[in-house]
């Protein structure tokens, strides 16, 4: 849970943690050229980048999420310091993650009678909606929405394993590594 007085930067250092135990971390990566500082830059057998693009996991209204994605995807086009003298493209992730979250896919609703003190539009009832995926789903219809803008999320299964998710596709899970031929293929779309 956020408490209201923490920052983004509280956020990303509650992450850092999680992620140096199975990556090199870096934060505050500049773009080659300089119209963008990632949050995160994690580095997998000095192989294998991803860039983490953070805001605080809070109640976000359209505005804030539309410039959430956008920064996400202008990030996407930049070249990040990877060490050596080297600028790269690399894959970025948002986290907290969009899907089921912020934007459910509906698949059901019930409406619920006679709800105390819930009223839209002068009407006395709320409405249950079921997302078309469980929460802990490795697919969700919105991932592959970012996907096609060339947008990854780091996605939960539990509170302990993690997996980034790119269209639907795990590039990398705590439990089992990096997917080479996923990670291949997602660097090929992203030098298109």
């Amino acid at each position: 849970m956020i408490k209201t007085n923490e920052t983004e930067q509280d956020f990303v250092n509650k992450l850092i943690p999680t992620f140096s135990k199975h990556f090199k971390v870096e934060t505050e990566v500049w773009s080659k050229c300089k119209n963008g500082r990632i949050d995160l830059l994690l580095t997998l057998d000095n192989k294998y980048y991803f860039g983490i693009e953070c805001k605080l996991p809070n109640s976000k209204r359209g505005e804030q999420i539309g410039k959430y994605v956008k920064q996400a995807i202008r990030y996407s086009n930049y070249e990040f310091y990877i060490g050596n003298g080297i600028y790269k493209k690399i894959p970025i992730f948002i986290c907290p993650p969009l899907s089921y979250k912020y934007f459910l896919m509906n698949q059901r609703e019930t409406i619920i009678d006679n709800i105390d003190n819930v009223y839209c539009n002068g009407n006395k009832f709320k409405k249950w909606h079921q997302d078309r995926h469980c929460e802990n789903s490795s697919h969700h219809s919105f991932n592959g929405f970012l996907g096609e803008f060339n947008v990854g999320e780091v996605r939960r299964f539990d509170n302990v394993n993690y997996y980034f998710s790119f269209s639907n596709n795990i590039i990398y899970e705590l439990r089992n590594g990096i997917d080479e031929k996923r990670y291949t293929k997602l660097l090929k779309k992203l030098s298109i």
